[in-house]
């Protein structure tokens, strides 16, 4: 179609929509090689958003491949000679990524330098880690989104042509990320404040405009916005920045005013809108005479190997640690999570069938898992909740 199109002159901008196909089929490809599945319907929607050079939004629940989605997408980047960074909320989750893409690669018998930094690295491969950072000694660099706030002189000399967050909301919680983000996306220190204040005087006009015998004032200001958006897009036109991407189960960081530098500067928005459901069964039992240990037994026995136990936050650390005793006094191969080197990797290998942690949003156990193929299934053992004094 594409050889006969070109003969009679017809091609026009198919062109461009012909290969964004072909690079995802591409995508598709190294996907199966490696997972022997295809990408579905959703991954293919943002690899084309993303080969197509436009930055943007996920927002899905957990379990629907956003961190895969950002694995593989760098790998296929950096195969082409791109240079990409992989951002995460957990030490553990960037443990298992970092992990998960030096096999893969090796797997694939590619030579694409991986570089990683988290607090589980010993450390003689804390250092060697950094050297490799400091160097730029790498195609793709995995770390905790902390790193950026704590170690930005090893990076700020350095652009990317991909930066993937994963948990936009852990990301947010310092407003100076966002900047430091922008400039490792190519984009100079003196255009992202020209860029804030852009948005500054675009509010203050706002503002002017709704008092009387403020036109003078206005205009003055009118005038400097058309200056700076010039500055702008002369700035944009002429030089080729990196692309962004931004996951999340479900984002409710505050929206501070930096975050409005995205649209500004990448054209999306970090919005809270869902995009898909996930295939999970959600079910509820009420024990008898509220017998919960003996009723999770029961749970665990149908359901074997691959589970996740969670306790209440109310009920503490203390009852945590006795619904561990108990599953493994009744031959339940269970243990308490703690953040230990070689307790995820015994996990996957079988030597515990269970982990029993508490149901805790900041816990690595329900944010710092990427483990689908171990993981089967979690029980709550008590209503998850939050509990507040009203003494106050």
């Amino acid at each position: 179609v594409l050889t006969l199109l070109k003969k009679y002159g017809t091609l026009k901008n198919y062109e461009k929509k012909l290969f964004l196909d072909i690079e995802v089929e591409e995508l598709d490809k190294l996907f199966f090689e490696v997972t022997h599945s295809r990408l579905w319907s959703a991954q293919r929607t943002w690899a084309k958003r993303l080969l197509a050079g436009k930055s943007f939004t996920i927002v899905a629940p957990t379990g629907m491949g956003k961190t895969v989605f950002g694995m593989f997408i760098s790998l296929y980047l950096a195969k082409k000679g791109l240079r990409c960074y992989i951002m995460l909320p957990t030490a553990l989750l960037v443990q298992q990524v970092s992990r998960r893409l030096l096999d893969t690669i090796k797997s694939l018998g590619l030579e694409i330098p991986v570089a990683t930094h988290h607090s589980l690295l010993s450390k003689k491969e804390s250092e060697e880690e950094i050297q490799k950072i400091k160097s730029g000694n790498f195609k793709v660099l995995v770390t905790t989104s902390t790193f950026i706030v704590k170690r930005f002189d090893l990076l700020k000399d350095k652009k990317f042509d991909f930066l993937f967050v994963d948990d936009v909301d852990a990301f947010l919680k310092s407003s100076k990320n966002v900047d430091k983000v922008l400039l490792l996306l190519g984009f100079k220190e003196k255009i992202v404040e020209d860029t804030f204040q852009l948005l500054k005087l675009r509010s203050e006009l706002g503002k002017v405009l709704r008092q009387k015998n403020e036109m003078e004032n206005a205009n003055k200001i009118r005038e400097k916005i058309l200056e700076l958006e010039k500055q702008i897009k002369e700035f944009t036109e002429k030089n080729k920045v990196g692309m962004l991407v931004v996951s999340g189960g479900s984002i409710r960081s505050r929206r501070t005013k930096r975050v409005k530098l995205f649209k500004e500067l990448l054209g999306f928005e970090v919005t809270p809108k869902f995009e898909v459901l996930r295939n999970i069964e959600d079910i509820y039992l009420e024990p008898e005479n509220l017998e919960l240990k003996q009723e999770l037994l029961k749970v665990l026995r149908i359901f074997g190997g691959g589970g996740i136990v969670f306790v209440p936050m109310d009920k503490g650390a203390g009852f945590a640690e006795e619904i561990s005793n108990f599953l493994v006094e009744n031959g339940v191969k269970a243990t308490l999570y703690k953040k230990q080197k070689r307790l995820i990797q015994d996990y996957v290998d079988g030597k515990y069938e269970v982990l029993v942690g508490l149901a805790s949003p900041r816990s690595p156990l329900v944010r710092g898992l990427d483990l689908p193929e171990t993981v089967r299934y979690v029980v709550f053992v008590g209503v998850p909740k939050f509990k507040i004094s009203l003494d106050i």
